[in-house]
């Protein structure tokens, strides 16, 4: 089971929602867990928060849900365009040296850990 996947099955399972770890291999559609608009805001903003980044609207369908690999391959792709895109502000990375660590979630730049 990948990463993020991982991270996905603990926030449920935190929240009270919980999936048999036979279950867990299947591709899982997440809306049949997944019951109503607040816990799919909480569970969205604890996956932010965890993985470090933010996911953009099109990821964010309700839709998506759907099948747990893709949207765990849809958050990895994200995190893989953040990846590239460096500071996202023009100069201010400038002499700094960036580190993105996805297995600690910390961004490190010029020494100072974020």
């Amino acid at each position: 089971m990948n990463e993020i996947k991982k991270c996905i099955f603990d926030i449920l399972d935190e929240n009270g929602i919980y999936i048999d770890s036979n279950e867990m291999e299947e591709d899982l559609d997440l809306r049949e867990y997944i019951l109503d608009s607040l816990q799919y805001v909480y569970i969205i903003v604890e996956l932010e928060d965890r993985l470090g980044l933010e996911l953009p609207d099109e990821v964010l369908l309700y839709e998506n849900l759907a099948s747990i690999n893709g949207f765990a391959n849809m958050i990895s792709d994200r995190q893989q365009e953040m990846m590239h895109i460096g500071c996202g502000y023009e100069n201010a990375c400038e002499g700094n040296d960036i580190t993105i660590d996805f297995r600690t979630n910390t961004i490190n730049m010029g020494g100072q850990e974020f």
